[in-house]
């Protein structure tokens, strides 16, 4: 609980960057695609889903004693929408695989929000939620600025 507290902590200030009046939040399907199907658009080239787009808009490194860990921050968008749909953060491990994480729109169903609070009570150890929540204030710090 401790863990996700403070990454909500860090989360907060861009959730209202990926917040649009013009939107209802982050739909199930969105969420979805975002933390599976988009694997496939972002690592090997395919099309990416019918009526969006997305855009990498920062991407954030720490070195620990083990290995290095990045995360990248990726827009999501929807044809028609001024702001983004939602966030994608890919956490990558130096030997390991990916880990997509949707941070949805403030205004999500809460069943959304219950299951990224699942999948981010996955991560195990402190490194995992430094990364996050330092590649989370480098991009809020960036947008900020623009």
């Amino acid at each position: 609980m401790k863990k996700l507290f403070t990454l909500l902590l860090f989360c907060l200030p861009i959730l209202g960057i990926a917040q649009s009046i013009d939107s209802t939040g982050t739909t199930l399907e969105e969420y979805k695609y975002l933390t599976s199907g988009v694997k496939g658009y972002i690592d090997n080239g395919l099309d990416m889903k019918s009526g969006y787009s997305i855009s990498e808009v920062s991407s954030s490194t720490l070195n620990f004693s083990d290995a290095s860990r990045t995360v990248r921050v990726y827009k999501f968008f929807k044809k028609g929408y001024k702001n983004p749909k939602a966030l994608l953060l890919i956490y990558s491990k130096v030997g390991s695989g990916d880990f997509y994480i949707c941070v949805p729109q403030k205004y999500s169903d809460d069943s959304i929000w219950k299951d990224v609070f699942k999948k981010l009570n996955t991560l195990t150890g402190s490194e995992p939620l430094m990364t996050l929540a330092y590649s989370l204030m480098v991009f809020n710090s960036e947008e900020i600025v623009k």
